[in-house]
């Protein structure tokens, strides 16, 4: 039981530094904001109900984030 208190406590103390870190918002995010190489763990939440509807990470933030845009547009235009 102890190993499973220490376990919740350390996800807890994870949970809470990566919330105190710094926020981007797709909405006013451009691809130059970026650092090329930023390592990220990354939650996309509905702004209506604040529902993590995606939560992911990446080696390389700045590049996924041109190719989320990237086939945005495409589905836009297709």
């Amino acid at each position: 039981m102890l190993q499973l208190t220490t376990t919740i406590e350390s996800a807890i103390r994870w949970k809470e530094k990566l919330l105190a870190n710094d926020k981007y918002y797709f909405k006013t995010l451009l691809p130059s904001m970026l650092a090329e190489d930023m390592a990220v763990v990354y939650v996309i939440f509905d702004k209506s109900t604040d529902e993590a509807l995606y939560v992911g990470r990446t080696r390389k933030l700045r590049r996924r984030f041109i190719q989320i845009i990237y086939r945005a547009i495409n589905q836009q235009q297709g």
